[in-house]
């Protein structure tokens, strides 16, 4: 598809103007053909009357025609002022006429006994001319013929043509005024649409066309253009999402990675050290790897339901394990109460990461030589996960608006992070199908809650 050269506005103004010309133009040509045409027929019923009114006057006298004064007054009134008038024997000679001399050119046309109408120039003069014989008895006496000037249609013929040369032009500049005047009312919704798009950024994606509710196709062009910002807008928030969700869930195994090897290298260790720090640090980038391809799927929507079946138990022991060299780098203490052979329906990682982002969220908020309980029992067909901390607890806006995104309590902003640990959690809580609530407890700190539905042959 071209775009730019001249407006759309000013295209269409000039395709209207062409196309009302040449309509206009055709509309005054055959206006001016069947003007004409109605003036020659009726100048032609005209002499054909002339002819009958003077063939009532005309009679044959003993074997020829008779033509007498009063026949002469009554021919010339007949004929008119406008029209000129002949009658000549079948011999060929004139027996009256209303001009004072009959044109030679016109005596052939009276030598043969049947009516006839034809058009012929005389002196200079386009003239219309009627015969019509005069027959008595099968016998042709002469001929009756009528004669008059078809200038004055001519000049009709010019007066209308003048009139439509001048009108034209007039109706077709009043016609691309407000043509141009509708097409820029028309167009209005695609100049909006061209403002909106030139005002919108990457980070202001929320605006939309306002769109009338019917089948027009601008109405079309908006919604389709709206539903494309609603894709665009999906596409900037998966990749902020993805943005953020990155950068917050890969610094937690960065953090025990980089705990674990500053640990082994503060004085010399054993073999047996060493191979369990690289372990560590080993689990930790499998554990990156397999977050950062969720992550990329779960960017770009194709994150598949592969639940399956998952001990529970074993993963909030092997989480604890897993942030414990980062607890203890910052004498922090878990004091685990887990019940075993407790199953769940969940993605894995998915539930893993849930898991790290509530715990990691607790150390964060202890302080230093802290304890942070873990507790998992099954009461009736769930799973309850408890972990409470020694912080400063959550503060009443804190418990409306933890699970949101971004959000962050004035008085956690000195702590660091992005406010998305807990928001994360959430949602893999609601992906799960459970519950996770918030709560203070009464000897000090807080307290998150987490229930699951659990598998029924689950102990």
């Amino acid at each position: 598809m071209r775009l730019g050269g001249s407006t759309l506005r000013g295209q269409l103004t000039l395709v209207y103007a062409l196309a009302l010309l040449f309509g206009l133009v055709l509309f005054a040509g055959i206006s001016v053909f069947f003007l004409d045409r109605a003036e020659h027929a009726t100048l032609d019923q005209r002499l054909q009357t002339d002819i009958r009114a003077s063939a009532a006057l005309i009679e044959a006298r003993n074997g020829k025609l008779v033509v007498d004064s009063d026949d002469r007054k009554q021919f010339a009134q007949i004929v008119g002022i406008n029209a000129s008038g002949a009658v000549f024997a079948a011999a060929g000679h004139v027996l009256t006429s209303t001009d004072v001399v009959v044109p030679e050119t016109l005596r052939p046309f009276a030598l043969h006994p049947f009516a006839k109408a034809q058009t012929i120039m005389l002196d200079a003069q386009t003239v219309r001319v009627f015969t019509s014989p005069i027959i008595e008895g099968n016998k042709w006496y002469g001929t009756i013929m009528v004669w008059r000037p078809v200038e004055t249609i001519k000049d009709l013929d010019t007066r209308s043509a003048l009139v439509f040369g001048i009108a034209i032009p007039i109706v077709l500049l009043f016609t691309m005024f407000f043509g141009g005047v509708v097409a820029r009312r028309g167009l209005a919704p695609l100049q909006d649409l061209a403002a909106l798009a030139s005002e919108i950024e990457a980070h202001d994606l929320s605006r939309r066309l306002a769109v009338e509710k019917d089948d027009s196709e601008l109405a079309a062009l908006g919604s389709s253009f709206n539903r494309m910002l609603d894709r665009l807008q999906a596409a900037f928030e998966r990749e902020r999402r993805f943005t953020s969700d990155a950068s917050h869930e890969l610094r937690g195994p960065i953090a025990v990675m980089h705990a674990e090897a500053e640990l082994a290298l503060r004085r010399e260790r054993t073999t047996d050290e060493y191979r369990r720090a690289l372990l560590t640090v080993l689990h930790e980038s499998e554990h990156v790897e397999s977050l950062t391809s969720r992550l990329l799927a779960a960017a770009r929507q194709q994150v598949p339901e592969d639940f399956q079946d998952c001990d529970l138990s074993c993963a909030v022991t092997e989480v604890c394990g897993r942030l414990s060299v980062l607890a203890g780098a910052r004498n922090i203490t878990f004091q685990p109460h887990i019940a075993s052979g407790i199953y769940v329906r969940a993605e894995p990682t998915s539930l893993r990461q849930m898991l790290f982002a509530v715990l990691h969220n607790a150390m964060k908020y202890s302080g230093e030589h802290a304890v942070v309980g873990v507790s998992l029992e099954k009461r009736g067909s769930s799973a309850a996960i408890q972990i409470d901390d020694r912080g400063p607890g959550f503060s009443d806006r804190a418990r409306i608006h933890a699970f949101e995104r971004f959000w962050r309590d004035d008085a956690a902003r000195s702590r660091g992070g992005a406010g998305l640990g807990l928001a994360i959690a959430y949602e893999i809580v609601q992906r799960l199908r459970g519950q996770i609530r918030l709560h203070n407890r009464r000897s000090g700190g807080a307290s998150v809650e987490i229930e699951l539905p659990v598998r029924s042959d689950s102990q």
